[in-house]
């Protein structure tokens, strides 16, 4: 995977920047399409307000305003059980075409990643165990070592998610990558409330595989 998908980490990280200063990114590669996104984000920051959607409705939001949406967000998760099933693939499938529409209207993309348990093909994103919704933590310092079978399993799962996100690194569509959201709330998996540091190297791991590794 080339460094083109390192223009979704840094768009987050830049979105407060100010517009008065010159916006650097942090990686010194950044594609055109991405470098015009992040400068469009720093002329209006303070200034402006973008009106923003969830996938799906932002036609509600056309019919409602009169306008659509600047910015819509979308999920990198087929939701269904098992991960990576016959009904797991198709949804992430559709996504991409989704974004890839989105973009070619001239939408901004936002992409969270709502990250099953990938230690667990038949479990979700949830860290606890209501009935239907948990399936137990993840031993996130056990993740973060090579070798283990929790780290074998995360890079395994992360490799088929990057290979998505390259469809979109290849058709030159910038988003707004948003991974480990809620970080901190503990109902979630990749957060380790013992040692918070363990999900702070989570992020780096991330980051490192999309942009420098892989």
């Amino acid at each position: 995977m080339n460094n083109l998908i390192c223009l979704m980490l840094m768009l987050v990280l830049m979105l407060t920047v100010g517009a008065a200063r010159a916006v650097e990114p942090v990686d010194g590669e950044l594609i055109p399409e991405a470098r015009k996104v992040l400068d469009y984000l720093a002329s209006v920051n303070g200034k402006q307000t973008l009106r923003a959607s969830v996938s799906g409705v932002a036609g509600w939001v056309q019919e409602t305003t009169g306008r659509l949406p600047a910015i819509q967000g979308f999920d990198l998760s087929g939701w269904n059980s098992p991960t990576w099933g016959k009904s797991y693939t198709p949804v992430v499938e559709n996504t991409m075409e989704a974004v890839k529409a989105w973009w070619a209207r001239g939408g901004i993309v936002q992409m969270q990643f709502h990250w099953k348990n990938p230690t667990r093909p038949d479990g979700s994103a949830w860290a606890g165990n209501p009935p239907g919704r948990g399936t137990g933590p993840v031993d996130c310092a056990a993740a973060l070592k090579p070798g283990t079978p929790v780290h074998l399993a995360l890079m395994a799962d992360l490799k088929k998610n990057a290979d998505y996100l390259q469809k979109l690194a290849d058709a030159r569509i910038p988003i707004l990558w948003r991974p480990f959201h809620e970080i901190d709330g503990g109902w979630f998996w990749w957060t380790d409330k013992e040692q918070p540091e363990n999900t702070a190297a989570l992020w780096r791991l991330m980051y490192d595989y999309l942009v420098k590794t892989c």
